[in-house]
């Protein structure tokens, strides 16, 4: 049902064709051609070509090797009405090897999350290496985890990408000094102690 794609690289259509975004939530240790075998996560994109015809991929992101592949159902484009089964058959695909997928409910999405969720996801950069940059940028270390828990420090908002729309906006807003480390100890200790 599911062939490798080996002239994928990534999804480059507008947001507004996107119809269907899964993610796994976990991370598997597959084994594809030309990739050692390494946890990789998965992700499914469906989109519309034109009317009443779509398109899928399954895609394996290898972030130890900053390399993917993509699976794509044969025949590629198929009619809209197939999209529940093809859903159905691309799950059991994923599930057969231990992936755990969420739906992200792209469409349900406003304007700006739909952009902001595209920058964070590796399926949509032809180079992955970029990617990977700006994931690591990105990633909340440490000691970022207990600001917070800080009700007064502004929230630490989620990966934004250099480049992007939401990089822009991002760097318009003000910033406030993170609260001091032992009064983020304190807070952290309350917290903790709540449970």
């Amino acid at each position: 049902m599911f062939a490798l794609d080996p002239n994928f690289t990534h999804l480059d259509v507008p947001r507004e064709q996107l119809l269907t975004l899964l993610a796994s939530i976990n991370a598997v240790a597959t084994n594809v051609p030309g990739i050692p075998t390494s946890p990789a996560m998965a992700y499914v994109a469906v989109w519309q070509t034109e009317p009443n015809f779509g398109q899928m991929v399954i895609y394996l992101y290898y972030r130890a090797h900053d390399r993917a592949v993509g699976y794509r159902p044969v025949p590629a484009k198929f009619p809209l009405l197939q999209l529940s089964e093809l859903m159905d058959k691309a799950r059991e695909f994923l599930e057969s090897m231990g992936f755990m997928l969420d739906d992200l409910a792209f469409r349900a999405m406003s304007d700006a999350l739909q952009e902001a969720t595209l920058t964070r996801l590796p399926l949509f950069y032809r180079d992955l290496k970029i990617f990977a940059q700006a994931r690591e940028a990105n990633e909340v270390v440490e000691g970022e985890v207990v600001a917070l828990v800080d009700e007064d420090a502004t929230p630490i908002p989620t990966a934004v990408l250099p480049g992007t729309r939401a990089a822009v906006a991002s760097a318009s807003r003000p910033t406030q000094p993170v609260a001091s480390v032992q009064g983020r100890a304190e807070r952290l200790g309350r917290l903790l102690a709540s449970f």
